[in-house]
């Protein structure tokens, strides 16, 4: 196949051209194709098929759902901070991925331990140094606590053109979840020394310890809103030709569509830059204009590269292909039909790609081509 390119006012017209072998079901299809190229209403009547509306309902519900999940069991309500950053997509990948020197502050006010057990490693002791010169063999132990923690506060970076008010609601649900979240370490035991410099010395390692375990739980909690943000929807919308209404057709996955006589060309804009645009505009209409035209441009390349991998290839023009509901058998001639049998083929082959086969008379087609391939073999 060949592809010619005419740039005329700056719009691009594109020829596709075909040999001799050419079926008239290829011809359609490419008629059709430059008829959106050259038609930009056409590539608008496409997306009118496209459910935005649902997907936007099933976003919404899914934020809710997630929400609702992470709100189990606590008194805060996270849903303002889930919603801000699901919907902003770009703004929340940019945030990355927090450490503990992204904790900007935090209120230590005290932890209280709720259980105590054996040491994993068996290790029970440490030797802890303490004045000048001096050290001691001291007990450890597996404590588990619970802390008292206020005014956490996050760095300026995090913070930028994130609201205010979601930032509040941030913090305040974070204060509860750490508060409420039983943390586990390995802690000193009480010493029976009467030493206040040695006692302030365990006290000290054990905040230490303990404050560590804070920082590792706030960024934990806050890495993992992100990432929840970020593939609340992941959805994909894909590309097929219908030969029965000879159109093409861009279709939601998961949609209930029951095409029997279609080609396949794939998910468009299904990329991480593409997820993003698609869910900022739902919310925007600026945004949906940019994203539509994204959607003609990825639309475009995935026409142009299947037809030419198609028409290219013996495998994706074969039996194969059409058993997996990829290409509808008119596309195939006689002899690509036959070039698809292979002596091992099985009645359970066979009778697949009968399956696949809705139109009686393209089944009588090939049954006739496997029929006069079987006769060959004797």
């Amino acid at each position: 196949m060949v592809i010619s390119k005419l740039d005329k006012k700056d719009k691009e017209v594109v020829t596709v051209i075909g040999a001799d072998t050419f079926t008239d079901s290829f011809r359609e299809i490419r008629d059709s194709f430059l008829e959106i190229e050259q038609n930009e209403d056409k590539f608008l009547e496409l997306l009118e098929e496209v459910d935005f509306d649902g997907i936007k309902k099933n976003f919404l519900l899914e934020l809710k759902e997630d929400s609702d999940g992470i709100n189990d069991g606590m008194n805060g309500d996270i849903y303002q901070t889930l919603e801000f950053f699901s919907k902003n997509y770009y703004l929340t990948q940019k945030k990355g991925s927090l450490d503990r020197s992204c904790i900007d502050q935090f209120d230590f006010l005290g932890f209280s331990i709720t259980n105590k057990t054996n040491n994993i490693n068996g290790v029970d002791g440490m030797l802890l140094n303490f004045g000048k010169g001096k050290s001691i063999l001291v007990k450890t132990e597996r404590c588990s606590f619970k802390v008292d923690v206020d005014n956490i506060r996050l760095i300026s970076e995090f913070e930028k053109d994130v609201p205010k008010e979601v930032l509040e609601n941030l913090y305040s649900f974070l204060k509860e979840y750490i508060n409420d979240y039983e943390m586990v370490a390995t802690l000193i035991k009480d010493v029976d020394i009467e030493s206040s410099e040695l006692l302030e010395v365990i006290k000290k390692h054990n905040e230490r310890i303990i404050i560590d375990e804070i920082k590792l739980g706030i960024c934990c909690f806050v890495n993992q809103l992100l990432r929840q943000s970020l593939f609340l929807h992941s959805k994909a919308m894909s590309v097929i030709y219908d030969f029965d209404d000879k159109k093409f057709r861009i279709i939601s996955s998961g949609a209930k569509w029951d095409f029997k006589n279609k080609m396949s060309f794939g998910n468009i804009a299904y990329s991480d830059k593409h997820r993003g645009l698609l869910i900022e505009s739902l919310f925007d209409d600026t945004k949906k204009k940019k994203y539509f035209s994204v959607l003609k441009k990825e639309f475009r390349k995935l026409v142009k590269n299947k037809m030419e991998k198609t028409l290219t290839s013996k495998k994706l023009m074969s039996l194969n292909e059409v058993k997996n509901e990829n290409i509808p058998v008119n596309l195939l001639s006689d002899q690509q039909i036959l070039n698809s049998l292979r002596p091992k083929m099985s009645l359970k082959d066979i009778a697949e790609i009968k399956k696949s086969i809705t139109d009686e008379k393209q089944w009588a087609r090939v049954s006739k081509v496997i029929d006069e391939y079987l006769t060959s073999l004797e």
